[in-house]
């Protein structure tokens, strides 16, 4: 199985068997992340369960002062 799992690295990226073997023990025999490292795409982060009332709250008025600032910032324009 991990055979088939360097065949494909090897494939879809420039890496040789001995590459291919090392970065798929650090991922753990994920070969999709493999590839997705290589292609630069980032890998999905998790997001951390809010523990409180409090963090819920403080996680929404930084998401809406970060929009807020961002549109603040790059004002619309008016093409035409």
């Amino acid at each position: 199985m991990e055979e088939d799992k360097i065949a494909i690295i090897q494939g879809q990226t420039n890496y040789s068997k001995e590459e291919a073997t090392t970065l798929l023990d650090e991922h753990k025999g994920d070969h999709i992340a493999v590839i997705k490292q290589y292609m630069g795409i980032p890998l999905a982060k998790k997001e951390e369960p809010i523990k409180s009332i409090n963090q819920a709250i403080y996680k929404q008025l930084r998401t809406q002062l970060d929009i807020q600032h961002f549109n603040d910032t790059h004002p619309p324009t008016l093409s035409e």
